[in-house]
């Protein structure tokens, strides 16, 4: 998967990249647009400062791994799914949950329900 980086030390994955076609055609079909940054790990990135890089490298792909079973699938509001993982992410970094309780919420908003 492409990556890109964003001026931090850690890499980030372009998970926004991955929802421009799902959020065009989200648009198309008469869903609201969607603001990618809102939808992607970059906008997480800095609440897990906390945790050491090759943590924050297992947890963002943990979330990689979410986004990519929720690819195409879409909130009632139109918003990607993957929003709904990544404010949960949100709420735990800011508990300071370490890496292995991140990882086990993204695997768990990753399964189907």
């Amino acid at each position: 998967m492409a990556s890109r980086t964003s001026g931090t030390a850690v890499e980030e994955p372009a998970i926004a990249g991955s929802r421009q076609g799902t959020a065009k055609a989200g648009k198309a079909a008469g869903k609201p647009s969607v603001d990618a940054a809102a939808a992607s790990f970059a906008s997480l990135i800095h609440k897990l400062d906390y945790l050491e890089p090759a943590e924050i490298k297992r947890v963002r792909e943990a979330y990689r791994f979410a986004d990519e079973a929720h690819l195409g699938q879409f909130r009632a509001s139109g918003e990607p799914y993957i929003t709904h993982p990544i404010a949960v992410a949100g709420l735990c970094a800011d508990w300071k949950l370490d890496a292995d309780d991140m990882v086990a919420v993204a695997e768990a908003l990753a399964s189907p329900a």
